[in-house]
């Protein structure tokens, strides 16, 4: 338990409990109480108050290793055809890239693809595993070959599973997009943009042009200004983002490990649909999430959210405290 917590239900208990009020009210002046009083409210509220907001904090994260237990819960492996990854938006359903369903132009047997979720280890004993039932592409999803490489266009879909994860400490999904608009996401996005805030990508996959690592890993990204992104990516017909690796030598090789979230401090803008190398230097490409948001049916913050118990808890405390200065 939190010290902290343990200090002020101590503190608030004495105060509180009328034999303990009995025996001491005549050693305890009316200001040394009101001082008390003040101190347990104080406390409280660092208690209640000092944990809200901790989930939007951007996480301390230097350069590419591998994920802390509990750190992405959302994040999940999609074994199939490729190892890639994606994101939990219901304990049922994961959003990735639709790529990772294909064989070129084919899509391959659903019965062959897993979802493994709950583990930043496939092999960890907390790692639940479930088949795909059904895979939803966007309408306009096209692979194009070309003489020397290919590309994907509309490169999102959802997997509906079997049935549903149990949700643990280490398995929560990515419900809410914490915008109240597709316009709000798209502007937080290019002020991070603009304000060259950290990024991160997270994922299972390709580390080496032969080596598969196992364990879900985080890589420090920049993006890059919007101006010459399409004519790197090739793609002319919707939107996209590119980023390039903080440390170039940790960016997964070329030719694997797709569906990888874009996140910034916490708010998932991204899925990783492709690298391209040129000159040395490799360019990740992303699809972005706002442009599909209705089109997925992706949960958006309602403006008519209803505080939590915890903000209540704070608000009510520095209530009391006013309460008590006026004493």
């Amino acid at each position: 338990m939190n010290p902290r917590h343990d200090i002020t239900v101590n503190i608030c208990f004495y105060l509180n409990v009328p034999m303990f009020m009995n025996s001491f009210s005549s050693q305890l002046s009316c200001s040394s109480r009101k001082h008390a009083l003040l101190l347990c409210a104080i406390l409280f509220l660092l208690s209640v108050c000092s944990v809200i907001g901790v989930n939007e904090l951007e996480s301390k994260i230097i350069g590419g290793r591998r994920a802390h237990q509990e750190e992405f819960p959302y994040v999940v492996c999609v074994r199939g055809q490729f190892l890639c990854s994606g994101v939990l938006v219901d304990l049922k359903t994961v959003l990735t890239a639709t790529r990772c369903f294909y064989r070129a132009n084919r899509l391959v047997s659903l019965s062959k693809v897993q979802v493994i979720a709950g583990a930043v280890n496939l092999a960890d004993s907390t790692a639940q595993t479930i088949g795909v039932s059904t895979l939803i592409r966007h309408e306009k999803y096209l692979f194009i070959r070309t003489n020397s490489s290919y590309r994907t266009e509309y490169d999102i879909g959802m997997a509906r599973l079997l049935f549903s994860f149990e949700e643990s400490p280490t398995l929560k999904p990515y419900s809410v997009f914490p915008f109240h608009s597709a316009e709000e996401m798209e502007d937080s996005f290019h002020e991070t943009q603009k304000a060259g805030s950290r990024c991160w990508m997270i994922g299972f996959g390709l580390i080496g042009t032969k080596k598969l690592v196992y364990s879900m890993q985080v890589i420090e990204i920049y993006i890059l200004p919007d101006s010459g992104c399409q004519n790197i990516s090739g793609n002319v017909n919707e939107p996209v983002i590119c980023a390039q690796s903080a440390e170039p030598e940790k960016v997964r090789a070329i030719g694997g490990d797709f569906g990888n979230p874009l996140v910034c401090g916490r708010r998932y803008f991204g899925v990783d649909r492709d690298a391209i190398t040129i000159n040395n230097i490799s360019t990740i490409i992303f699809t972005p999430i706002w442009p599909y948001l209705e089109y997925f049916n992706l949960n958006l913050k309602s403006s008519g959210t209803v505080p939590s118990l915890r903000i209540f808890w704070c608000l009510t405390g520095f209530l009391i405290l006013a309460i008590i200065y006026q004493l």
